[in-house]
């Protein structure tokens, strides 16, 4: 596991189209979370850790961190920590993890590791349950531009999404996945965040309701509000921010840049296999790490599947799992080293190594 070391940091090429250059960046992947809507799944696996198409979540949005410009990630880690370090993929990236003793929520997670994140002029946040085709290198533009202490990447949002808070519990169970993050941000025409919650702000200056993608941009001199020995979710450091004119807190709408935004969580079973059937059967385009192949069928390395199996809408199978004779699965996830037995019948559903999840709503 690497040491909290303060790395060397990153400066890039100009921008594109105007006179900014690349400010020194660093990565923050927030992981430390017990995944109680992925239950009983997230008592053996941590979310960030669950694979999409073979590939754990983390070393996606690694990856999608480094394209951005970051030159180290940081991950606060606490549920399971001791899993993280054995799933990177390379063992050259430039990850440091931080360790929570007691969960410090998702605003004193960034607190506990400001010593670190201090060295950088940018700290690109990342909820490390979210996947989506937004790319951070606009919004770090919109962000010098507006001189922000602090940018949400934001998106329209679905008229059928429910509206919960950001970081508010929400029990998916039964229902139909989100494709938009829920409506729970307002935005004033200056592109200034007004309010972040369930209730609509009655601001006269509120131009209109969007919903947090889980991807966000702080400044060097945002990290002086986020206490490290207190646990405070990121949201309510930003209200704070927000209600003592602390700076600028900026919206930055992700769909101004991209004509498709492509978004999902993982945070429960349905959203877990509805991306999959997004990527699989609809073939959506989420990331390059996940590009996909063509047909409704993804099989993992050294994975034995026996003859008189067959499946129908969509299959993901992970790497040296085991399906046994006469197996019928549709729509379904089969998770690495799981061992399918000999005559299931199963549909929108969940297989890993201690049990399974029947998925309803998908």
């Amino acid at each position: 596991m690497h040491s909290e070391k303060k790395d060397e940091p990153f400066y890039s090429i100009e921008m594109n189209n105007n006179n900014f250059k690349r400010k020194k960046i660093c990565g923050v992947i927030l992981a430390a979370g017990y995944g109680t809507r992925m239950k009983p799944l997230s008592t053996f696996i941590p979310k960030p850790l669950l694979p999409v198409l073979g590939k754990p979540l983390i070393n996606i949005l690694i990856k999608k961190l480094l394209r951005a410009g970051s030159s180290s990630v940081h991950v606060n880690i606490h549920h399971l920590a001791e899993l993280f370090n054995r799933n990177i993929v390379d063992p050259e990236w430039p990850v440091t993890y931080h360790i929570e003793d007691q969960i410090l929520d998702t605003g004193g997670g960034i607190g506990n590791m400001a010593n670190s994140l201090n060295a950088y002029e940018l700290i690109l946040i990342h909820n490390g349950d979210i996947i989506s085709n937004i790319d951070f290198t606009p919004a770090i533009d919109f962000h010098l531009r507006h001189k922000s202490l602090a940018t949400m990447i934001l998106t329209e949002t679905k008229e059928t999404d429910q509206e919960f808070a950001p970081g508010q519990r929400e029990d998916n169970h039964g229902k139909p996945a989100r494709t938009t993050p829920p409506s729970a941000v307002d935005i004033s025409e200056k592109m200034e965040i007004l309010n972040i919650g369930t209730k609509k702000t009655d601001d006269p200056a509120a131009l209109k309701r969007t919903g947090y993608t889980g991807m966000s941009i702080l400044s060097r001199e945002a990290l002086k509000f986020f206490p490290g020995d207190k646990k405070i979710g990121f949201i309510e450091i930003l209200l704070e921010m927000i209600r003592n004119k602390a700076g600028k807190i900026s919206g930055y709408m992700a769909d101004d840049a991209t004509d498709r935004i492509l978004w999902s969580d993982i945070g429960s079973p349905e959203t877990y296999l509805d991306l999959h059937k997004r990527i699989l059967l609809k073939q959506a385009f989420f990331d390059p790490e996940i590009a996909p192949s063509g047909i409704p069928l993804h099989v993992g390395p050294d994975t034995v599947i026996a003859s008189g199996t067959s499946w129908k809408g969509f299959l993901e199978v992970g790497g040296r799992a085991k399906i046994e004779h006469d197996c019928e699965l549709e729509n379904c996830v089969v998770l690495p080293e799981t061992t399918v037995q000999k005559g299931t019948r199963l549909k929108n559903c969940i297989l890993f190594p201690e049990g399974q999840i029947n998925v309803k709503g998908l």
